[in-house]
């Protein structure tokens, strides 16, 4: 059923990453992105009285079984989704941990890019085990943007500052 998301999703997004690596650079253009998006949708919700989650009843109305739609797939947790990794990424590349393993001579060797790949890959199992509570509205769109701010944060910073760190070390261990 949705088999076809995966289809034109992982190209696309594969696509995408490779394509946007030169935005990241671009950080001014992504916290206006992120200010944008959030004032436009509480301008919507608020000032004008529009409701974000308007396909929500008529997907209620229409499936074969209401219980089926949760508020994690709904298009506003989806805007939240979005909202929390754009502000990780843009967070991540202006942090003082991720120049450092820019400029890391670390950083283009072999072991420390296998070292971060397994680490990230556990990493990112545990945050998929972490479930976020569905049952109070506020406190699911808090974390889900907490969680997916974390993410990129994560990943792009922590752990390479982390494994730096440590090769870092093992290497005056060894001399």
């Amino acid at each position: 059923m949705d088999g076809h998301f995966v289809v034109a999703g992982s190209p696309s997004g594969h696509a995408m990453g490779s394509s946007c690596v030169w935005y990241v650079m671009v950080t001014a253009a992504l916290s206006h992105t992120i200010c944008g998006m959030d004032k436009f949708s509480i301008t919507l919700h608020r000032l004008l009285n529009i409701d974000l989650l308007w396909s929500v009843p008529i997907a209620k109305k229409w499936c074969a079984n209401p219980d089926w739609i949760h508020i994690d797939t709904m298009p506003f947790a989806g805007l939240v989704r979005n909202l929390g990794v754009l502000f990780g990424l843009g967070f991540a590349v202006n942090s003082e941990m991720f120049l450092l393993n820019c400029r890391g001579g670390n950083s283009y060797t072999l072991s420390f890019r296998l070292l971060c790949a397994l680490t990230s890959l556990t990493t990112l199992q545990l945050y998929h085990f972490f479930q976020i509570p569905t049952q109070e509205e506020h406190l699911f769109y808090v974390l889900s943007f907490c969680k997916s701010a974390s993410i990129p944060l994560t990943v792009v910073t922590f752990i390479p500052y982390c494994v730096h760190m440590l090769m870092k070390q093992n290497g005056k261990k060894i001399q």
